[in-house]
């Protein structure tokens, strides 16, 4: 029960975290969304081992996700809303090329996730309300980044599928 109590305090923590990211303008709460982005990252990364064999660490990647992209959003939203969906598209192929070396499969598919995100975005909302040479360079980063990341994603689908000898 200590550890039910510890988690449901952790969760209400995390999603005060990510009300206030949304809703205010301090800079505060983006210091804290991303050092706490980083903790998680840094957990992952040093502790990812143990939780990988069971595939108990997805939560953790989801919140790493989730904090990732209302820090960038925050970071970017004054520059225009087609920076915010490359700064996304940027992490997505990050973690991505990150969980390549690491032979991660299940890192790599969660960043499916923000990659679709922000590529649909960048598709849908982006490409819209651009001027026509600024539409055809979204559609073309963005077909250059699903291309990219399909590329990877091929590469790690067939990690599963290779039996030792």
């Amino acid at each position: 029960i200590p550890a039910l109590a510890v988690m449901a305090v952790l969760l209400l923590e995390y999603l005060s975290m990510a009300s206030h990211m949304l809703t205010s303008d301090a800079p505060s709460w983006l210091l804290v969304s991303m050092f706490s982005m980083a903790s998680l990252w840094t957990l992952i990364y040093f502790r990812g081992e143990e939780f990988s064999g069971r595939g108990n660490y997805l939560p953790l990647l989801a919140a790493a996700h989730l904090l990732a992209i209302v820090g960038f959003y925050k970071i970017t939203r004054d520059n225009g809303s087609l920076q915010v969906s490359a700064s996304w598209l940027l992490y997505a192929l990050g973690v991505i090329a990150f969980s390549f070396s690491r032979r991660d499969a299940v890192m790599a598919r969660s960043a499916v996730f923000v990659l679709a995100f922000a590529a649909g975005k960048a598709l849908l909302y982006d490409a819209a309300a651009a001027p026509t040479i600024v539409r055809i360079l979204c559609l073309l980063l963005t077909g250059a980044a699903l291309y990219g990341a399909g590329f990877f994603l091929r590469k790690i689908s067939a990690w599963n599928t290779v039996r030792p000898v």
